[in-house]
């Protein structure tokens, strides 16, 4: 379980790295069901040149390693209470680029929208690393505490956030966004295999650009929360409104709600 002092780091910076929390049984049933989904003998037998069929897939895991029923991690979603809908497990990887003067820290970072058609509440995202990652190698980068001002972003600019799978209508808010966000350089969140990474979904994150020799390959989850019929997928009021953890950003004005729907 979280203690007070990460639930609070969470809550300012919108992410939290769990250290040493996988088994070193479970990093490896990961890493072996990654193999197998995509035909190769290991992960480390995956080279530059090698084109998997498709881009996120999900993986085969055996229930005892999926992470919404892993060790200590139900309570952990209960404890925050961003609920645990979803969660599968879906594999995404970042190809090495050894340009001279490849390995730039992102300049904007991107929010994960909800998907067209979904019914539910996009509220945590988790991510862990199947090889070790260190500075310049592809790690996810994140701009601590953006998730506040990204919040405030959309109780000012609610259709923003239906833009859906508009690329054009995407980019032009992701670009409004960044400039309205305004939070200076990102972090790269580096870890090992045996480490998870929480963060909030309104938190802006980006991959790095992969300066090593091997393709950096994670496994990420959204979890989220049932709606009710009707239930919108936000209204922007308080940050913390759908979790137990409470205390966040109230709506500088009357809460604006974003569209109920399929989008």
């Amino acid at each position: 379980m979280l203690t007070d002092k990460q639930i609070d780091a969470f809550k300012e910076d919108g992410f939290l790295i769990l250290k040493d929390y996988f088994s070193e049984a479970c990093v490896a049933h990961w890493r072996e069901a990654c193999a197998r989904r995509y035909g190769i003998g290991s992960i480390d037998d995956w080279r530059p040149g090698y084109t998997p069929p498709g881009g996120i897939r999900p993986l085969q895991i055996e229930p005892r390693f999926q992470l919404a029923r892993y060790g200590d991690f139900p309570g952990i979603l209960a404890q925050l209470g961003s609920g645990a809908e979803d969660g599968r497990p879906n594999l995404i990887f970042k190809y090495p680029n050894t340009e001279p003067g490849a390995h730039r820290l992102p300049e904007t970072g991107h929010v994960d929208l909800i998907f067209q058609g979904s019914r539910r509440r996009f509220t945590l995202g988790a991510l862990s690393y199947l090889n070790e990652t260190v500075p310049g190698q592809g790690a996810t980068c994140a701009w601590p505490g953006s998730h506040k001002p990204v919040w405030r972003f959309f109780q000012a600019n609610p259709d923003a956030y239906a833009v859906g799978f508009d690329n054009d209508l995407r980019h032009k808010m992701e670009s409004r966004l960044n400039a309205f966000t305004d939070y200076g350089a990102p972090v790269e969140l580096t870890a090992s295999p045996r480490d998870l990474i929480l963060w909030h979904a309104f938190l802006l994150h980006e991959a790095s650009p992969n300066a090593g020799t091997r393709p950096r390959l994670a496994v990420f989850h959204r979890f989220g929360q049932a709606l009710r019929e009707g239930e919108p997928f936000e209204t922007f009021g308080d940050i913390w409104e759908h979790w137990a953890i409470g205390g966040g950003e109230k709506a500088r004005g009357p809460a604006a709600c974003a569209p109920a729907g399929p989008r």
